[in-house]
């Protein structure tokens, strides 16, 4: 084979290339990688994954011809990575191919309500209303996650999500004098609880040079919200991150900063009481107002293979991801 792909070049002159490319394997969550600035001694000893090739198989004695070696012995543990050995050829030890991150999430957010519908006593809310008066509502989240990742490529991880979400926020109604309903203007306060189970994907891509390193991660996700008639929150997601990894005393792992757009928007029930004791049953739809928001991080390389990451973002839109991420 005589693969020569130009995406390769850097290789040559960054000597943690692909570890810092296994950084955000979340969302909501980032995964981390395996640290590479022992590589040669590593190689050296012996390899730390099965099947990565090294000076102590190139110095090891040959078998005679008609005990070769097994073949499974010559093959690297996983298919994946694609073109992983034109990387392991080089001299480069990979990230481990797969993970499993345990990922929390805590935003709280401004949203926007729209498309309002509502239905009075037992009706179900399918009554547009447009004379109706909201006040922003601040929605607080809470996110258990649980990510699977795989590197397909040495620069591309792709990687599946699956949890569960909870949130709740409060806002206020203006309500006209409605005949039958309620005879003069008033504020109605609404509580909005919603949860239910998350699921969805992305990919990360990243690059690198000497101790600096970017990733790019783009995921979508879907909440189908339970207790409610029709119920739904749909999250577009993508985050530039640039950082710095090495080590520093007894610290190993690296800090970065970025920024995050968040398109979020629900589909939302409930029922709110009108003055006159009637329910009011209500559909709403909700869009994020504040899409854009700071990020900065750190990650502690506490071994290969598990690594701990905590992250916050900074702005009109409050977030916190904290995860334990375990590679195999």
């Amino acid at each position: 084979m005589t693969h020569r792909f130009t995406l390769q070049r850097p290789w040559q002159r960054a000597n943690q290339w692909f570890m810092l490319m296994s950084l955000f394997v979340l969302w909501t969550t980032p995964v981390a990688w395996a640290g590479t600035e022992d590589r040669h001694l590593r190689v050296a000893i012996g390899p730390e994954q099965p099947g990565t090739s090294g000076p102590d198989s190139i110095a090891a004695p040959a078998e005679p011809a008609t005990a070769p070696p097994a073949p499974q012995a010559e093959r690297p543990p996983h298919l994946l990575p694609f073109w992983a050995e034109e990387a392991r050829k080089r001299g480069y030890e990979l990230p481990l191919t797969y993970g499993l991150s345990p990922t929390f999430t805590y935003t709280a957010q401004d949203f926007s309500i729209r498309d309002l519908k509502i239905g009075i006593g037992n009706a179900s809310p399918n009554t547009p209303i447009a004379f109706l008066g909201f006040d922003p509502i601040r929605i607080k989240a809470y996110n258990t996650m649980m990510r699977f990742d795989a590197w397909v490529l040495p620069f591309l991880n792709v990687y599946g999500l699956a949890g569960y979400s909870s949130g709740t926020g409060d806002t206020t109604v203006t309500i006209p004098a409605i005949p039958t309903v309620t005879t003069q203007p008033s504020r109605v306060p609404l509580t909005i609880n919603y949860e239910g189970p998350t699921y969805g994907g992305g990919m990360t891509m990243a690059g690198g040079y000497d101790w600096f390193f970017v990733t790019v991660d783009v995921n979508f996700t879907l909440t189908d919200l339970r207790d409610a008639f029709t119920s739904d929150i749909k999250t577009f997601i993508f985050a530039p991150r640039l950082g710095w990894h090495g080590t520093a005393g007894w610290f190993k792992g690296g800090v970065w900063a970025g920024t995050m757009y968040m398109n979020q928007t629900e589909l939302l029930t409930g029922t709110a009481t009108l003055p006159s004791g009637l329910p009011l049953n209500f559909e709403v739809k909700q869009q994020s107002i504040d899409q854009w928001n700071a990020l900065v991080g750190f990650m502690w390389e506490i071994s290969p293979r598990f690594v701990y990451l905590l992250e916050r973002g900074l702005g009109p839109r409050e977030q916190v991801t904290t995860s334990l991420a375990f590679r195999f």
